[in-house]
This record gives C-alpha cells, sequence and structure tokens, in this order.
C-alpha cells in the first residue's frame, strides 16, 4: 500500500527496485484480497506492465 492506504502510482511502482515487466506481469495476475480480480486480456496486462516499465527510464 501507499500513502493514507491507498495503491502506489504508476511511477512510485516503476521506481521500486524489484519492479521488471515480469514482476508486473505476475502480480496482474495474481489475486489479492479484498480487492476484485482484474479482468485484463493477456495482451492488455503486458500492455500495462511495459508501459509501468517505460516509466522508469522516464517514458
Amino acid at each position: 500500500m501507499g500513502a493514507g492506504g491507498r495503491a502506489p502510482s504508476f511511477p512510485a511502482i516503476a521506481r521500486m527496485s524489484s519492479t521488471t515487466e515480469l514482476s508486473v506481469t505476475v502480480f496482474l495476475r495474481t489475486s489479492h484480497a479484498p480487492m476484485p480480480n482484474i479482468m485484463l486480456s493477456p495482451e492488455e496486462i503486458s500492455a500495462v506492465a511495459k508501459y509501468i516499465v517505460s516509466l522508469k527510464r522516464g517514458g
């Protein structure tokens, strides 16, 4: 969780040393109770993961 019990922003996730395209992909495919499952296609998950990782490079 981020500040105030909120999820961290995409730029904050990108700045984490553990963030890779694979780690974001696995996270998006994994359930996280009590949140509802994210209903994204494999292509959408890949696009989100690539976008977040691009922020690490200032993209």
